[in-house]
């Protein structure tokens, strides 16, 4: 019988240490996923130059080429556009483009013809 009691309390100890460990995992996770982006890369303005490959009305894709204030290699991604995609531009148009980062979006902020 002492056998068992002890058992059983060195198992609850062990169970109240395992959760007690992880609590603090959350609360490390918790504040990081809370904490305000402060990378200087966030406010930061990025230029590019490529083709317009599709537009919809909440996504502008563009097909572009390195970008390495950001250390992007080439490739097609979508954008969010800026308040009103400018006259003329559809698919197949190559712009200039400039872009930011807005909680985990990318914004562009201005869009013109080559």
């Amino acid at each position: 019988m002492n056998v068992m009691i002890a058992g059983g309390a060195i198992t609850l100890s062990l169970v109240v240490a395992a959760c007690g460990g992880s609590e603090t995992v959350v609360n490390e996770n918790r504040q990081s996923a809370e904490a305000p982006e402060v990378s200087g890369k966030a406010a930061q303005i990025h230029s590019g130059t490529g083709t317009v490959t599709a537009i919809d009305g909440n996504q502008v894709t563009i097909a572009h080429g390195a970008i390495e204030s950001v250390g992007w290699p080439a490739m097609t991604m979508g954008f969010d556009p800026p308040a009103r995609v400018p006259q003329g531009i559809q698919a197949g148009t190559q712009v200039n483009f400039s872009f930011r980062q807005d909680n985990g979006t990318y914004v562009l902020t201005s869009l013109q013809p080559r």
